[in-house]
C-alpha cells in the first residue's frame, strides 16, 4: 500500500478545502478497503469492533462486523477530524 492508495490532494488544495470536510481526500482509502472486502466475499472472517465520535455530537458510537458498511465505519475510525473526510 502507498500513499495514493490512502489519500491525495483535492485538485486545488488551497482552494477546495473550504468546501470540503477534511484537508485531504481519503476517498482512495475507502476505495483500497472496499476493493479487500469484496475480494473476500463482502464478509470479514473474525469479530471486530471499531469506535467513532461523531464531530457534531460528540457521541461515541461502536460498530461491529454485522453493520452494512463496515469499510465505512474503519475509515471513520481512523481518520482524523478536519484533515480526513470520512
Amino acid at each position: 500500500m502507498t500513499t495514493p492508495d490512502v489519500y491525495i490532494n483535492w485538485p486545488i488544495p488551497y482552494v477546495e478545502v473550504r468546501w470540503k470536510s477534511g484537508v485531504y481526500n481519503d476517498q482512495p482509502l475507502l476505495d483500497t478497503l472496499a476493493r479487500f472486502y469484496i475480494e473476500n466475499g463482502n464478509k470479514i472472517h473474525r469479530k471486530m469492533t471499531v469506535g467513532t465520535v461523531d464531530f457534531n455530537s460528540g457521541t461515541y458510537q461502536t460498530f461491529n462486523e454485522t453493520i452494512d458498511n463496515p469499510v465505512k465505519a474503519v475509515v471513520s475510525s481512523g481518520s482524523i477530524p478536519l484533515v480526513f473526510p470520512h
